[in-house]
């Protein structure tokens, strides 16, 4: 990834946020609390050079492999500086961090998670039960 180029310099002179790609790599350069550039979030559409083209060989498949994740990393990278008003944008940046990190876990053990199940339940007064309980997509008693 060349976010540390001459051409990003400039446009992070100039706009302190830029997103830098190289069609397979995503991140986002803004600036740090002394006001220095940082690398923030990435997004990567493949592991390397070679597994990029392979996909983009089926373009439509690529495309809705990708389409959800990508959508909500450019929401979550590009929206951050806009002021929230009210408990529902709260709630929607909230759910965006959620789906990311189950879709990171989706179709995994996760026994590591147990603890975090068991500390969530106690801390929200709700228990997940069932079949979609154990995927945490839905909560009995609420």
């Amino acid at each position: 990834m060349t976010s540390d180029s001459a051409q990003v310099s400039r446009y992070w002179d100039k706009y302190r946020q830029v997103l830098v790609t190289n069609y397979r790599d995503f991140v986002l350069v803004s600036q740090d609390d002394d006001g220095r550039p940082i690398n923030l979030e990435s997004y990567r559409l493949a592991s390397n050079e070679a597994e990029f083209w392979s996909k983009a060989s089926d373009p439509r498949a690529f495309a809705n492999e990708h389409e959800a994740p990508f959508i909500e990393y450019l929401n979550r990278v590009m929206l951050p500086g806009a002021p929230v008003t009210s408990p529902q944008e709260v709630s929607w940046f909230l759910a965006l961090y959620a789906r990311t990190a189950m879709a990171g876990i989706e179709g995994q053990d996760a026994p590591a998670l147990t603890a975090l199940r068991a500390a969530l339940e106690e801390a929200l007064g709700v228990r997940f039960e069932g079949a979609k309980g154990a995927s945490g997509r839905h909560l009995d008693g609420c």
